[in-house]
C-alpha cells in the first residue's frame, strides 16, 4: 500500500482536470470560415491527449508494481516524485564519508565539516553537482544534489530537448550513534526550474520523513507547490499529503486560478487496497470515483462519473477499468472503456487497451472508437521526460503520425502531422496540415496549425473542451470532444 500511495501522488500532480468556464466567440471578433475536417484536425491532439491522461490516471492509480519514476505525467526525473527524490537522496547519502566525518569530530579539528565539492556527468548525460556539510555538536547532516546541465535524450532516432533547466535537492538528517544516516526524522527540499516559454515554471516539494525501512519512506508529510506562466489561466497548484504507516492517508489538491477562484480535489486511502476520489470545480461540475489496487490479488478496478453542470454540450463522461498486474513477469494490463454524453442524448464510446512491460518501462496503448477511428502508441519513460509515439486513422481514414512529451506537473508538448491516408504517408508525399500544441497540466493550450499552402491558423482550448480557431482577425469557436 506504501508503494501505491506514492504512485498515486505521482498521478495526481499530473491529472488534467475540467473546470468548464464555457467560453464563447466574442461578438467583436469575425466569425473565421473554416471547413468542419479542419475543425477536426485541431481536435485531433486534445483528444488524443485526453485519452493518454486518462490512461496514466488509471495505470497509477490501481498498480502498486509500478516505480513511481516509471509513470507518467509528473516529470519523470529521479526528484520529480516523493518516492523518487526519498529513493535520490538514500542513494546519494552513500556517497558521504562516515569515517571521515567520525575521525574529524573525534579530533575536534573542526565544528563545521565541509564535503568535498563533487561534478560527475552520469550514464545519461546530466551532470551533477553534490556537496554538503556536517556539524559535528549536533550531528546534523545537509547534503545536496544539483543537476545543472541536461542532456539530450535520443530515442528511436529522434531528438528531445529537455524542458528541466535546473533540479536541486538539499537534504538535512543527523547521524546516529551507530554511524548511519538516520532518516527517521528528515527533511528533504527540492526545486526544480524549466525554460523561458513552457507552460511549467517551476516545481517546489518539500517533504518531512517520518519513517524509514528498506530504502523507502514508511510515514511522511508532504507538500508540493508548482507556478506556471503569466500567459496561463492557472497560477499555481498545491499539493498536500498525510501519509500514515498503516496505509491510509488522504491527498489535497488545489488549483489557484488568476480571477481568484479554486478547484479542490480530496484523495482517500483506506489502507485495504482501496480507496475515493472527489472533486469540485468552479462551476459546479463534480467529479466522483472508486478504485481498487491490484496488490491483493493482481486484479483491480477504476470507475469514475464526471457530472457537468452547466456545460453548453456535454452532459456527462463515465470511466471504467479492469485491470491485471503480473508480479512475476511485472507486467501491467487494463481494459478501459469512455464514454462522453452530450446534451442532444448522442453518446462517443472509445475503447482502451493498455499493455505496460515494467522492466523496459514501456508501455503499448491501443484505442478505438465507436466511428472507426483507431490508433496504436508506445510510452516511453525516461529520467526526466516521458515520450510518446504512435499513429492514429481518423473517421474519414486521414492518417496522422503523432509524437508528444510531457514533463513535469502534466505539462506537455504535443505534435503532430495529417496525411490524406496511410498509402499518401507510405508514398512520402507532404502532410496537408501540421500541429503543434503546448499543454499546461490543467488541459488547457495553445498551438499552431499550419496548412498544406503553409497558411497558419491559431489554436486555443481550455480543459472543459472548447476550442478557438484564428486567423486574420477572424475566431472561430469549436467543439473538442467529437461525436
Amino acid at each position: 500500500m506504501q508503494r501505491y500511495i506514492l504512485s498515486f501522488l505521482m498521478l495526481i500532480i499530473g491529472m488534467g482536470l475540467y473546470s468548464c468556464d464555457n467560453s464563447t466567440t466574442s461578438n467583436k471578433e469575425a466569425e473565421l470560415e473554416v471547413s468542419e475536417s479542419v475543425e477536426d484536425q485541431a481536435a485531433v491532439g486534445f483528444e488524443l491527449n485526453e485519452y493518454f491522461q486518462s490512461s496514466s490516471e488509471i495505470e497509477a492509480i490501481t498498480n502498486p508494481g509500478a516505480d513511481v519514476e516509471d509513470l507518467s505525467f509528473d516529470g519523470q526525473g529521479s526528484f520529480s516524485t516523493i518516492s523518487g527524490i526519498a529513493k535520490q537522496v538514500f542513494k546519494s547519502s552513500r556517497n558521504i564519508d562516515v569515517a571521515m566525518i567520525r575521525s574529524k569530530q573525534l579530533n575536534k579539528t573542526t565544528l563545521i565539516i565541509p564535503f568535498p565539492v563533487v561534478d560527475t556527468t552520469y550514464e545519461d548525460g546530466n551532470r551533477h553537482r553534490q556537496g554538503g556539510y556536517f556539524d559535528t555538536d549536533s550531528n546534523l547532516i545537509v547534503y545536496y544534489d544539483v543537476i545543472y546541465e541536461f542532456a539530450e535524450v535520443n530515442v528511436n532516432g529522434q531528438t528531445f530537448d529537455p524542458k528541466v533547466t535546473y533540479d536541486s535537492t538539499a537534504f538535512k538528517g543527523y547521524l546516529s550513534e551507530s554511524d548511519s544516516i538516520d532518516f527517521s526524522d528528515a527533511r528533504v527540499y527540492n526545486l526544480k526550474k524549466y525554460k523561458e516559454g513552457f507552460p511549467l515554471r517551476t516545481v517546489e516539494v518539500f517533504i518531512e520523513l517520518g519513517g524509514w525501512l528498506n530504502g523507502e519512506p514508511t510515514s511522511f508529510i508532504a507538500t508540493s507547490v508548482s507556478t506556471f506562466s503569466s500567459d496561463l489561466e492557472i497560477v499555481k497548484i498545491v499539493n498536500k499529503l498525510n501519509y500514515n504507516v498503516d496505509g491510509t492517508g488522504t491527498i489535497t489538491r488545489t488549483l489557484h486560478f488568476k480571477d481568484g477562484s479554486i478547484s479542490t480535489t480530496t484523495y482517500t486511502f483506506n489502507g485495504d487496497n482501496t480507496g475515493s476520489f472527489s472533486r469540485e470545480f468552479r462551476d459546479g461540475t463534480t467529479v466522483t470515483g472508486e478504485f481498487n489496487d491490484v496488490a491483493d490479488d493482481g486484479n483491480g478496478y477504476y470507475r469514475s462519473l464526471t457530472d457537468f453542470k452547466s456545460h453548453k454540450y456535454l452532459d456527462t463522461i463515465y470511466k471504467s477499468a479492469t485491470v491485471n498486474w503480473d508480479s512475476l513477469a511485472e507486467t501491467f494490463d487494463a481494459s478501459f472503456f469512455r464514454s462522453v454524453r452530450f446534451l442532444t442524448g448522442d453518446s462517443s464510446y472509445a475503447s482502451i487497451l493498455i499493455a505496460s512491460d515494467g522492466n523496459t518501462g514501456i508501455s503499448t496503448i491501443e484505442i478505438s472508437r465507436h466511428n472507426g477511428a483507431n490508433g496504436k502508441f508506445n510510452v516511453q519513460e525516461l529520467d526526466d521526460v516521458t515520450l510518446l509515439t504512435g499513429w492514429w486513422i481518423t473517421r474519414d481514414s486521414l492518417y496522422v503520425t503523432v509524437s508528444a512529451e510531457y514533463y513535469g506537473e502534466g505539462s506537455g508538448v504535443f505534435s503532430y502531422a495529417v496525411y490524406t491516408n496511410k498509402a499518401s504517408y507510405d508514398n512520402g508525399d507532404a502532410a496537408i496540415a501540421t500541429a503543434k500544441y503546448n499543454f499546461s497540466p490543467v488541459g488547457d493550450g495553445t498551438g499552431i496549425i499550419t496548412l498544406a499552402d503553409q497558411s497558419t491558423i491559431e489554436v486555443s482550448f481550455n480543459e472543459n473542451g472548447f476550442g478557438k480557431l484564428r486567423q486574420n482577425g477572424e475566431v472561430k469557436t469549436f467543439n473538442l470532444f467529437r461525436k
